[in-house]
């Protein structure tokens, strides 16, 4: 059984159900995350988020925990539905298993965004520790390997001979080993090249983006523009543990003395000039992320429709966010990052 399954059923204040049926649950969910697809756990995201979601979908979940039992409710079961999706997330990208792991984890945290429907906070704590975790163990990978340790040392009398050398070779070289010690090198590069470009960038205080000094930038796109450079230049994913300091120092550098702190979402998208706006989802609009990352996705169907009010009403509807909705500067800064991290994983 799946450890926290009986205490997110009482924090979401479902009704008690017995160790037999949280068994048959947890049965279903590993059934689940070893055969769906990364596209499934997305309608996860959004339907745990109450964000707008395929209904086939939520057919296919009602089915799936049916087979296992009969009894399973399927009408006006929106909650436990809500509380199964969590726990397949979090099965998924706790467990660090799957190669999509850390895409469904960013997924989850974009989607977060200005949400007040979140359940079972513990989910969203435990993931974005999930996150930190990796980020350190990516860039703190050791390269202490000790390539020749069934390394023998030459029989007394052994010829000197290539065969032998060639021999020696085969037989002690662990191939596999090299291997990870050359890619732990080319991370460890990544790592350095990512880390000295980031730390140019902000001393230069130059926006590659836009060609122009960042503090000319306007302040309402600014946030935008500064999550999408530090998206590009970030080469280890999910990213530095002092990605928000980074942003943090170019927004106080450049934008205090405007004493702009808060700014309203939907005069930011309508802000952005359209050439922006195609070049943000030209990656995007090729994936099925859609609802999951709010701004990218405020981008496109102010793109689709072009005009700065015909859009908001499907978005907000798809979106579930309130485009009046004001939000600090580097908040917006770090979103824009997380959902170009998600894209890049995709």
């Amino acid at each position: 059984m799946i450890s926290k399954l009986p205490e997110w059923y009482r924090v979401a204040s479902l009704s008690s159900v017995s160790a037999d049926t949280l068994e048959s649950r947890s049965k279903v969910i590993a059934s689940i995350i070893e055969n769906k697809k990364i596209e499934w756990f997305f309608n996860c995201v959004r339907l745990y988020l109450k964000k707008s979601y395929d209904q086939e979908f939520k057919s296919e979940l009602i089915k799936l925990f049916t087979s296992d039992d009969q009894l399973f409710q399927q009408r006006d079961n929106e909650l436990e539905l809500r509380v199964l999706c969590g726990s397949i997330i979090y099965e998924y990208i706790i467990n660090d298993e799957y190669d999509n792991s850390i895409a469904l984890a960013l997924s989850l945290l974009s989607a977060t965004f200005d949400n007040n429907e979140i359940i079972n906070q513990d989910i969203i704590i435990d993931i974005k520790k999930y996150l930190r975790d990796k980020s350190i163990e990516l860039r703190e990978q050791s390269t202490d390997l000790d390539l020749f340790e069934d390394f023998e040392e030459e029989d007394e009398g052994e010829e000197d001979t290539i065969e032998a050398l060639k021999s020696k070779i085969d037989n002690t070289y662990n191939i596999n080993q090299i291997n990870e010690y050359l890619n732990i090198l080319i991370n460890k590069i990544a790592i350095l090249d990512e880390e000295s470009n980031i730390h140019w960038w902000i001393f230069r205080g130059f926006s590659n983006y836009k060609v122009k000094p960042i503090k000319d930038l306007d302040v309402e796109i600014a946030p935008i523009i500064l999550g999408k450079e530090l998206s590009d230049l970030t080469k280890i994913i999910p990213g530095s543990l002092a990605s928000e300091q980074f942003l943090l120092k170019l927004i106080n550098d450049n934008f205090q003395e405007k004493s702009v702190n808060m700014l309203v979402f939907r005069d930011v998208i309508n802000k952005l000039e359209k050439t922006d706006k195609e070049k943000f989802v030209e990656k995007f609009k090729k994936t099925n992320i859609g609802n999951l990352c709010p701004i990218m996705f405020a981008c496109q169907e102010a793109m689709k429709i072009d005009n700065e009010k015909a859009w908001i009403a499907y978005f907000e509807t798809y979106a579930g966010l309130n485009t009046k909705t004001k939000v600090s500067i580097i908040d917006l800064a770090m979103q824009f990052y997380l959902e170009n991290l998600l894209v890049k994983c995709i």
